[in-house]
């Protein structure tokens, strides 16, 4: 916000005095310095256009952020449950669709949100506990034909590493992390706890971290 005022009072030709007279006292002096400094080596104007530039990126690149909740519930409690926003997710997938979890169930919710998305042609990649929940990924390739499956691996440790992060992100704009498995404990009996996120540089992050996994050769086909 403080960043469109200075920048449409430059825009418009106010003194720099006055540009940053509209923010906060604390930051006034400090951001002063910087635009004086800014102004001797560019016009005005263009200075101000610069800010109203970064203004409206900062405003977009804002995150849209609701707290979701599954299981026992307390009267009247708001907000809404955690299959109902996992479904709308995966429902507004178009392209593609990066999942994780540490256990599945048939049929579990989750499970045929995923299988409706590949029905639409949605490229899903699922990241599974391969290494300590076999029956895990026997369910869900059993369940999601035609969706890519990723695992740790092993590694020359004793013991195996875990996958244990549950998420869903699509594509590259909305990003729900959660602690509910892809079972049916987690529908209504399992305490879960999730945030959905609308925000294209937390998705892309989510999704790059998978990838970059991957060429590592810490994560590999199951």
């Amino acid at each position: 916000m403080e960043l469109g005022l200075v920048g449409t009072a430059l825009k418009a030709g106010q003194p720099v005095s006055m540009a940053v007279s509209g923010i906060n006292a604390r930051k006034a002096a400090g951001a002063r310095i910087h635009v004086d400094e800014l102004v001797q080596i560019m016009d005005k104007k263009f200075v101000g256009m610069a800010l109203l530039a970064m203004a409206s990126a900062a405003k977009h690149a804002a995150s849209e952020m609701e707290v979701v909740w599954s299981g026992p519930l307390p009267k009247d409690a708001m907000g809404r449950t955690t299959w109902a926003v996992l479904g709308e997710v995966v429902q507004n997938a178009h392209e593609y669709i990066y999942a994780a979890t540490y256990s599945a169930a048939s049929n579990a919710p989750a499970i045929q949100a995923l299988r409706g998305a590949l029905d639409r042609g949605v490229k899903v990649t699922c990241t599974v506990d391969a290494l300590t929940r076999p029956e895990a990924v026997e369910v869900l390739k059993a369940e999601l034909p035609g969706a890519r499956f990723l695992g740790l691996v092993r590694g020359t440790d004793h013991f195996p590493p875990v996958m244990h992060a549950k998420f869903i992100v699509v594509d590259g704009h909305s990003t729900f992390l959660t602690s509910a498995n892809f079972s049916n404990i987690a529908v209504d009996k399992s305490l879960e706890v999730g945030l959905l996120v609308h925000n294209s540089f937390v998705a892309h992050q989510f999704k790059r971290r998978i990838e970059d996994l991957l060429d590592a050769g810490l994560l590999e086909p199951v």
